[in-house]
């Protein structure tokens, strides 16, 4: 069993996902990918405590990514979820992260071009 962090992706477009799988793998994270809402709850639900965090996509096939964003904070409260989507709420296409997802009012962040690794926490 790997002592990595397991990064859990919910994504339908396999070149997306695909990709997010690489990067997350040579930063050191364990990768698991789905393609829909159901299968991630599924998953979560028989391996409770064994996801640190989620990645999701807003516009998934039959459950969206905010009715799985709200099954998965049902079954895991305090997983961190980062919600991603190329569309915004004005409907123009571009790269936006949601840190937090409060209501579809709140405003996107902008994604970073890079993201540095986080240094160690003292003592480790």
């Amino acid at each position: 069993m790997s002592s990595r962090p397991l990064i859990t992706v919910v994504e339908d477009e396999e070149a997306i996902a695909k990709g997010l799988q690489f990067n997350f793998e040579l930063e050191g994270y364990d990768v698991k990918l789905f393609g829909d809402g159901p299968a991630v709850l599924r998953h979560i639900s028989e391996h409770p405590g064994k996801t640190d965090c989620v990645v999701l996509d807003l516009m998934l096939p039959g459950m969206s990514g905010l009715r799985s964003r709200r099954a998965i904070r049902e079954l895991e409260p305090q997983l961190p979820i980062l919600v991603l989507s190329a569309r915004t709420l004005s409907g123009r296409q571009g790269p936006r992260l949601r840190l937090r997802h409060r209501s579809v009012h709140d405003e996107a962040v902008r994604a970073p071009r890079t993201v540095e690794p986080s240094a160690k926490p003292p003592g480790s």
